[in-house]
């Protein structure tokens, strides 16, 4: 486990400059345009994709260094890097989006609220929704895309992983119509909302089944993968 949160820290180190440089650029645009806008519900999204294609990086530089190699030949298991570079992707997007969402939600609770006069509960409730809903698909894509990179490196991997940002909203869109009216009757329904708790299950069980499938794959690519 010493060996997973070093090599963790080790991903944060390498990004630690451009990370905070990044995150701080991306609050100032979008906290600044949510003031015009009268809301803060694009902060969120847009800095969980901000983080998301930071983190992309991560797999550029250690081919570059050939860090898997070099890790590989001081008696690293693959399974062990792989772990932890999920472990960083995952949990670093997880944080961000959560604490993107806090931030937004205090922001139009004390002030986009007095400015507009809208329910605070409303805003809290659309802000989770678009946030969870971006980190769901975020954390699906992330699944597809890491055992690719392990495999076929981040220059071949490029169009697939355009392909794989892009497919999920095309797919979405065309939905899009029948979202009203299933938000309306999951706020009809009287609290707990059982099928809101059942989506959110489900939800949940399906990024972490994709997680673990993905990490499996990965280290298998990367156990067969002559250096």
């Amino acid at each position: 486990m010493k060996t997973v949160l070093g090599l963790v820290l080790k991903d944060y180190l390498t990004l630690k400059q451009y990370l905070w440089r990044q995150i701080g650029l991306l609050v100032a645009i979008y906290v600044i345009l949510g003031f015009v806008l009268h809301s803060m519900s694009m902060l969120p999204s847009m800095l969980t994709l901000g983080v998301m294609m930071l983190l992309l990086s991560t797999f550029s530089l250690d081919e570059q260094c050939h860090w898997n190699a070099y890790a590989i030949s001081l008696g690293l298991s693959p399974r062990t890097l792989v772990r932890a570079r999920y472990l960083f992707c995952y949990g670093l997007l997880i944080a961000t989006a959560l604490l993107s969402t806090v931030v937004s939600y205090g922001m139009e609770a004390f002030v986009i609220v007095r400015l507009t006069g809208e329910s605070a509960d409303d805003l809290m409730l659309a802000g989770l929704a678009g946030s969870g809903a971006i980190l769901v698909v975020y954390l699906l894509v992330s699944a597809v895309n890491f055992p690719l990179f392990y495999k076929l490196g981040m220059e071949k991997a490029r169009l697939a992983m355009s392909l794989s940002f892009v497919l999920p909203f095309i797919v979405i869109f065309p939905t899009i119509s029948y979202w009203g009216p299933l938000v309306a009757s999951l706020e009809q329904t009287p609290p707990p909302s059982w099928a809101a708790l059942a989506l959110l299950a489900a939800l949940a069980a399906l990024v972490a089944a994709a997680a673990l499938v993905s990490m499996r794959v990965s280290t298998r690519i990367l156990e067969k993968k002559e250096f």
